[in-house]
């Protein structure tokens, strides 16, 4: 019997030791398979929903804009197409707007131009809810449209080509682009008639162009461009201009050795006055600087591409969370790769300080590109560009490049 007690009373002190607290972590299927630790998950896809628009043959989209009753969305961009989508096509390449829905169904479509080319470069509402665009046909025009999709009127101007069209804060509008090698700036009033013009040329250029505008805090215009010097070297250029149409300052930014450098997008920075540029930098690599409001650079951001492919700024957004950078990546390797296709439409969101928050690329197996950014009313985004696919997050391409209407949140 006292045997028996001892024996037991062992089996206690022996148990009382051994139970520590110990995690048990379960083995997931795919550990006992391939004997490896699991895979990580595929972040969440930022994509809420896109669309396609176009016909069987070539369309493009190049800008955004929402109307003046925050309800309806523009598109402007070019067709070669007169079916699916597209009706009217007066022959060859014509510009081409749609207007739809917040959700995206189409409203309504007309195609721009004569006989020869025609280009509709930018987009802007007016206050009447229709909308006005700039664009191309032997040298720079405007037209508006009104809010049932009919063309009211056309005007040429002095320009060769119209690249970016806003609306300023006076009413009235202000478009930039290029004249005889210069760059152009030129501003309207509420009725779209002339108030002043101003050209610039680079001292050492010879040829410059602005593909991008906004206007500063300060009520002065910034434009963004490309520099060409004598020796054919391409450069970034940034110049400001006041209300008057007189140049306050010019800048260009380079990289090292010089020779790929675009600016493709620039927006206004509200807190200071200043500015911030996206475009191409190095032949391969996305570049994203904020300005101050004398054209000192504040901060200057790089994200590599690759010498198979770069990553190319096409438009840039402010917003009280910092920036938003949409644009067409085809690199293989760095922070923003091509993984979808050839390719791919990507978004990039920046803080204040332009340090990268988050990013994602969207697309198929072709190649889909973001031109143009616009915020929503429920606080996503709204990117318009081009699709080549209709496959991975592209659905009802029309064929050959459709105009691709894409909206995501982060």
């Amino acid at each position: 019997m006292k045997k028996l007690i001892i024996t037991s009373s062992l089996i206690l002190i022996l148990g009382l030791f051994s139970c520590k607290k110990e995690t048990v972590t379960s083995t997931s299927q795919e550990e006992i398979i391939t004997g490896k630790p699991p895979s990580t998950p595929a972040p969440a896809s930022i994509l809420q929903w896109q669309k396609c628009f176009g016909s069987s043959t070539e369309d493009v989209g190049n800008s955004i804009a929402i109307n003046s009753t925050n309800d309806a969305y523009f598109i402007c961009g070019n067709t070669m197409g007169n079916d699916g989508n597209v009706t009217g096509n007066h022959g060859g390449q014509d510009g081409w707007v749609v207007k739809t829905r917040l959700d995206g169904t189409l409203l309504w479509q007309v195609a721009i131009g004569g006989a020869d080319s025609d280009q509709a470069n930018a987009v802007v509402a007016t206050a009447d809810g229709g909308c006005l665009v700039a664009g191309a046909t032997a040298g720079a025009v405007i037209t508006k449209i009104s809010i049932s999709g009919t063309i009211e009127w056309t005007k040429t101007l002095e320009g060769d080509m119209a690249y970016a069209l806003i609306n300023t804060v006076d009413g009235g509008f202000a478009i930039a682009g290029r004249t005889a090698s210069n760059l152009w700036l030129l501003k309207l009033d509420n009725t779209a008639n002339v108030e002043w013009q101003t050209t610039y040329l680079f001292e050492g250029a010879t040829s410059d162009v602005a593909y991008s505008l906004a206007q500063s805090s300060d009520g002065e215009y910034v434009i963004a461009g490309r520099t060409l010097s004598i020796d054919y070297k391409a450069s970034i250029c940034v110049v400001k201009v006041n209300g008057a149409g007189t140049v306050s300052w010019a800048k260009r930014i380079s990289s090292a050795g010089g020779g790929g450098d675009v600016a493709f997008g620039v927006t206004a920075s509200p807190a200071d006055g200043g500015c911030v540029v996206t475009g191409y930098f190095g032949a391969y690599d996305l570049l994203a600087a904020k300005l101050d409001i004398d054209g000192n650079v504040e901060w200057q951001k790089i994200f590599p591409g690759s010498t198979s492919g770069g990553i190319m700024g096409r438009a840039i957004l402010s917003t009280s969370q910092g920036y938003i950078i949409t644009g067409q990546t085809s690199s293989k390797n760095g922070e923003i790769i091509s993984s979808k296709g050839g390719i791919d439409m990507f978004a990039l969101w920046l803080d204040v300080d332009g340090n990268k928050k988050n990013s994602a690329v969207l697309g198929g197996k072709n190649n889909d590109i973001g031109k143009s950014l616009v915020t929503t009313p429920d606080g996503a985004y709204l990117a318009a560009g081009q699709t080549l696919s209709n496959n991975g997050d592209v659905s009802g391409n029309h064929g050959g490049s459709d105009v691709w209407m894409v909206k995501f949140k982060f």
